[in-house]
């Protein structure tokens, strides 16, 4: 989490390739923005948002995106267009960290499309009702799911992802002709999306995975929001120091982006007593990494530099202790005296690894962390370093005005 007003954020690029598929009755949508109606059942008017960054996405000519609703925050469900049969275990992977599916799939009529089957499960936040479909076509998989609630917007998606329908206008009413017998399954109702979507919020997990996402999009603010009841929900359960730890330096590092350094500086300190409590050695270079992105962000740049090369030999420590082959990224030096970052930092700092979930799941392995880790600890020493030669420079020039 880096400082907008000293650092400018990199931006994330992917490109993947475009692979055909036989046999569709319409051209399939690769649209990044994909109107989806308004849900006749919750009344919510969604859109469908691209979403690169998914793990079941990453292969080449996998598509998803998030599904987004006016007034409701954060995604509500998923769709993803597969170009393969064969590609179903990647998605049922991480369907699991979302929803428990014990029921079997049963037969769905959707127009357009033949052999869908849908599943009714429960959130695994909330244990809310939520749905799952399947359509293969072509050779293809399709796929949608969320809360039980849009279920005919979810139906709507997988039809204009398929080719098998066009998007319908923003304001258009969704309806599902098994929204009786969805009902059923679930008891005889859903329930309100209102307090699906309440507990969810509620869960941890997922507390933890939208200050990230409000973070990474420097909304400080309503990051910190969520930190905090991250914070005071391990206070409340007594949680391990690991957990408790992070969450400090979660927040530690949120208030400092905001500008509180003072404020900061105490929780870095109560952070520190439960890293140590903790004896992880990956957490304890987290520690030292976040920190030296604070002291950047209050402009104590040369203990910047000195908390950036702490943290890479806690890395190195912890490396040891796992068995992990170092690769770390450099920074280079040019004749001028100037830094550069060289390819290798650019693409750590500025690439999600595949596997990785921002929603909070991930597949990344401690030595990916690692990489990322001395990633932003070689940013923080280059950058600080630049910082304090320029104040050199800029001291040894005005010193030389006054003596002229």
């Amino acid at each position: 989490m880096i400082n907008p007003k000293m650092i400018a954020k990199g931006l994330v690029a992917a490109t993947f390739a475009a692979i055909a598929l036989s046999g569709p009755v319409k051209a399939q949508t690769r649209a990044d923005l994909i109107p989806l109606g308004q849900s006749g059942a919750s009344g919510a008017v969604c859109q469908a948002v691209r979403d690169y960054d998914d793990p079941v996405v990453q292969a080449a000519g996998r598509r998803g995106w998030n599904i987004r609703c006016r007034g409701w925050e954060g995604s509500l469900g998923r769709l993803y267009a597969l170009p393969k049969a064969a590609d179903a275990p990647a998605w049922e992977t991480a369907t699991k960290t979302r929803a428990e599916c014990d029921a079997e799939a049963k037969s769905a009529t959707l127009a357009g499309l033949s052999s869908v089957s849908r599943r009714a499960c429960r959130s695994l936040a909330g244990k809310s009702p939520y749905l799952t479909y399947a359509a293969p076509k072509g050779g293809a998989l399709y796929v949608a799911e969320g809360p039980a609630q849009i279920a005919d917007v979810l139906e709507t998606g997988l039809r204009v992802i398929s080719g098998a329908a066009k998007p319908p206008a923003a304001s258009a009413v969704q309806s599902s002709a098994a929204s009786a017998e969805i009902a059923a399954d679930f008891g005889g109702a859903t329930g309100g999306l209102a307090r699906s979507q309440a507990a969810a919020a509620a869960d941890p997990a997922r507390l933890r995975a939208r200050a990230y996402v409000q973070n990474n999009e420097w909304r400080f603010e309503q990051a910190e929001t969520d930190f905090q009841a991250l914070v005071a929900s391990a206070e409340a359960r007594r949680a391990p120091p690991a957990e408790m730890g992070e969450a400090l330096l979660n927040l530690a590092l949120n208030v400092s982006n905001n500008g509180r350094f003072v404020e900061a500086d105490r929780l870095f300190r109560d952070a520190d007593a439960q890293v140590a409590a903790a004896s992880d050695p990956f957490l304890t270079g987290q520690a030292r990494t976040y920190r030296a992105l604070h002291l950047r962000n209050a402009g104590r740049f040369a203990e910047a530099v000195e908390a950036g090369k702490s943290a890479l030999k806690a890395s190195e420590a912890a490396r040891a202790a796992r068995g992990i082959a170092a690769g770390v990224p450099a920074v280079t030096k040019a004749s001028d005296g100037t830094l550069a970052i060289g390819s290798d930092l650019s693409t750590a700092l500025n690439s999600r690894p595949a596997g990785r979930d921002v929603l909070g799941g991930s597949q990344v392995t401690l030595a990916d962390r690692l990489v990322v880790q001395d990633a932003q600890a070689l940013e923080v020493v280059g950058s600080s370093m630049g910082f304090v030669q320029h104040r050199k420079q800029r001291h040894v020039t005005q010193h030389a005005k006054m003596n002229r």
